[in-house]
């Protein structure tokens, strides 16, 4: 079975869709030509079939990994074939999802969707829940490439859920990973930290903490920002404070302070904020200035350095500091007033000339 080897340094893992699928719609998709692959396979007819795709396949895969990408095609293509004549669902599945694979390396999401779609169907059909698994991962990473995140996000999902039900902790600590990249890139922030939060933890126990591609570093989430600690932000945006180390839990409050130079330090602008539940803090409000503002949390245009204390009454469970990148954003400028245009005449008592007031 093909691994999910498509990972985030591409951006998200690529490992197929529903009902049953006809050769015929196969073919004409990925119509096959005579490949000298095949023509090998076809030339031992002492030898089962099924041998024979089975080591176009293998050798597809050995120049996948040579990078010779076109030679992997035709493999690819030629063991389809013979699959699809043995009706070999199994490994029809498994097949069009490497085809879908190589053909995202040669830049053909069209075609390489299409493969994995029909891999999931027959995946669904014969129930084979890890190869289903792997398409839907491998379907997320392109829907994620090609910026649609709502579609991406759904597939993902998906592939997570089979992981938890398959109690397969690697392939769940990818998705959660997988998740947290969509969700912040599709510019919901808490429900990126939810993920992150989950897949490091789960990355912790795996000895996999260099493969989390989750921000570690402690500090300022912002509203429609897809990375930590940077925001184009005006006044009244919001952001929530996050540690991947100590997550919320009941009774801890968070004070973060600006000590930015040129701020005035007495006090320096701070918040003090909730940081009991979910995976981040109460919300903060954001402003401009050098001092504190009862109201909001205060700002510098530019480079900005903070401290934080997340405190249990009055112990001090975790501190330290971090800085952040802020673009102020000026608010729109206010619209012309329009010229009056043609208006009902009036009658000197204020009512219109059919004796109504307006």
């Amino acid at each position: 079975m093909m691994s999910r080897f498509l990972n985030f340094s591409y951006l998200i893992t690529i490992t197929g869709l529903a009902s049953t699928v006809t050769t015929a719609a196969i073919a004409a998709i990925f119509p096959v030509a005579m490949f000298p692959t095949a023509e090998i396979a076809q030339a031992q007819p002492a030898q089962p079939r099924k041998i024979a795709a089975d080591q176009v396949y293998e050798q597809g895969r050995q120049q996948y990994q040579l990078k010779q990408f076109a030679a992997a095609l035709n493999s690819a293509q030629a063991a389809l074939t013979i699959y699809r004549e043995l009706n070999d669902r199994p490994s029809m599945a498994q097949a069009l999802n490497f085809l879908g694979n190589v053909l995202i390396q040669q830049k053909d999401s069209v075609r390489a969707i299409a493969a994995y779609q029909q891999s999931l169907q027959i995946s669904k059909a014969i129930r084979d829940r890890r190869s289903e698994g792997n398409t839907l991962s491998n379907l997320g990473a392109i829907y994620y490439r090609q910026g649609n995140y709502a579609r991406a996000i759904e597939v993902m999902e998906q592939d997570l859920a089979i992981a938890r039900e398959l109690k397969n902790r690697p392939s769940e600590r990818e998705a959660l990973t997988n998740l947290g990249l969509a969700y912040r890139a599709s510019g919901y922030p808490a429900k990126a930290v939810a993920y992150e939060l989950q897949s490091i933890a789960l990355a912790r126990v795996l000895n996999e903490l260099s493969l989390v591609s989750a921000p570690m570093q402690a500090g300022l989430e912002f509203a429609g920002s897809q990375t930590r600690n940077v925001g184009t932000v005006a006044e009244g945006f919001r952001a929530w404070f996050v540690s991947p180390t100590l997550p919320p839990a009941p009774n801890l409050r968070v004070i973060v302070r600006n000590v930015t130079p040129g701020m005035n330090p007495k006090p320096f602008p701070y918040t003090n904020r909730t940081y009991d539940k979910g995976w981040i803090s109460e919300e903060l409000i954001l402003g401009f200035g050098t001092k504190h503002d009862g109201d909001s949390f205060v700002l510098a245009d530019g480079k900005n350095d903070f401290t934080y204390e997340i405190k249990q009454g009055d112990r001090v469970l975790e501190s330290g500091s971090f800085n952040a990148t802020i673009t102020r954003r000026n608010p729109p400028a206010l619209p012309e007033i329009p010229s009056p245009g043609p208006q009902p005449s009036l009658d000197g008592d204020g009512r219109d000339r059919a004796g109504s007031f307006r």
